[in-house]
């Protein structure tokens, strides 16, 4: 994973041409094994990551992002035993993502709980990003455009922000019935 940032040094491209990374790959055939990805820096503290204008979300390009491929796909458990619905990248500031202790109830049990959550069926079908681009629509005081570029990111921002929490509250049902087709056609 390269972290992808405006102010960097280090790209897929110096690594790919690296003479060490070069005789690593040849050396041992692990082109086919290996995947060298770019991938936007989250600032887990308060506080923007300086990014690269054209890996920014906004208006013109949040129909190019998709759903969520870790929400109710990837559990994680945590050395605390504390069962989280995503990857967890962000989810430690994000309680709705957070299932449960293994201590106080089964895995089955809280995957099945996460599993008949709306919000968390609509990030797999639609992404934070769509999902935040929809509730400005509804409230355009609702500033989210080019501040994010990592999905994890816009999610915890989704998650944070009372306006965008506020239009999901007030409007979700608009949007239940495409959600929940969708969603089913994905699981086929």
């Amino acid at each position: 994973m390269v972290e992808l940032q405006a102010e960097r040094r280090v790209t897929k491209q110096v690594l790919l041409e690296h003479p060490l990374a070069q005789g690593l790959f040849d050396e041992h055939d692990l082109d086919a094994n290996v995947t060298i990805v770019e991938s936007p820096w989250i600032a887990m503290e308060d506080g923007e990551v300086p990014y690269d204008t054209n890996c920014l979300i906004n208006a013109d390009n949040v129909h190019l992002r998709s759903g969520c491929t870790s929400i109710l796909s990837t559990i994680v458990v945590t050395p605390q035993k504390e069962l989280f619905a995503c990857c967890g990248i962000t989810a430690e500031k994000i309680p709705e993502v957070k299932l449960g202790l293994l201590d106080q109830a089964n895995m089955h049990d809280m995957y099945e709980a996460a599993s008949n959550d709306f919000i968390k069926i609509w990030l797999a079908v639609d992404g934070p990003e769509k999902i935040v681009a929809w509730a400005a629509q509804k409230d355009p005081s609702i500033d989210w455009e080019n501040r994010f570029a990592h999905q994890c990111d816009i999610c915890r921002f989704m998650y944070q922000s009372p306006q965008v929490k506020r239009v999901i509250r007030e409007h979700y049902q608009e949007v239940v019935g495409d959600v929940l087709l969708r969603f089913s056609l994905l699981r086929s």
